[in-house]
C-alpha cells in the first residue's frame, strides 16, 4: 500500500518513521472530529491476523526495528487521526511497522507497545517461513470502537 497525500520523515533511535495522511477516497480514515482531543494509546490489547502483505521482511530487521522502537521507551509519539505512521529499520531496511489511526481522534501512542506488538506480528506470522503456515506479514487489530480504533501493519 502507498500512502498518498503529505507526508513527513523523520531519523529516531535507529528507526526511520514516515507520517501520511491517506487519500481521501479511503472512507473509513476521512471521517471528521467534532472536538479536539487526544487519546493515550498504551497498553492497548489487539488480534493477530496473518496476511501476505508483500516481500518477507528479514527477522533480524525487526528485531533492530523493536529494538530502537522499545529504546525510546517511556516516550510516545502522536498518530493524528486518519494518518498512517510508518517505522523502518534503519540499518538492514527490510522490515517496516505501520500505525493505522482509524479513529476520529489523535492518539498518542507508546513506542514500547509499537516495537512489542510488531515483533509479536513477526514472531506469530513468518517466523518460521518458509513453512506451510508462514505469511509475509500480519496485523495487530484493535477491538475497533471509539477511543481504540487502530491497527499496526
Amino acid at each position: 500500500m502507498t500512502p498518498q497525500g503529505t507526508e513527513q520523515d523523520s531519523i529516531a533511535a535507529g528507526a526511520i518513521l514516515r507520517t501520511a495522511k491517506p487519500s481521501k477516497s479511503t472512507s473509513s480514515l476521512t471521517r471528521t472530529a467534532k472536538c479536539k482531543r487526544q487519546v493515550a494509546s498504551c497498553d492497548s490489547g489487539c488480534t493477530m491476523e496473518c496476511a501476505d502483505l508483500g516481500e518477507q521482511p528479514f527477522v533480524s530487521g525487526c528485531d533492530i526495528l523493536t529494538s530502537a522502537l522499545e529504546s525510546l521507551s517511556p516516550e510516545s509519539f502522536l498518530a493524528p487521526a486518519g494518518t498512517i505512521t510508518t517505522f523502518t529499520d534503519a540499518e538492514e531496511g527490510t522490515c517496516e511497522y505501520s500505525y493505522v489511526n482509524l479513529d476520529i481522534v489523535e492518539y498518542s501512542v507508546c513506542f514500547l507497545d509499537l516495537g512489542f506488538n510488531g515483533i509479536v506480528v513477526g514472531d506469530d506470522c513468518f517466523a518460521d517461513f518458509p513453512g506451510p503456515t508462514a505469511t509475509y506479514g500480519g496485523f495487530c487489530v484493535s477491538p475497533g470502537v471509539p477511543d481504540d480504533d487502530w491497527i499496526l501493519e
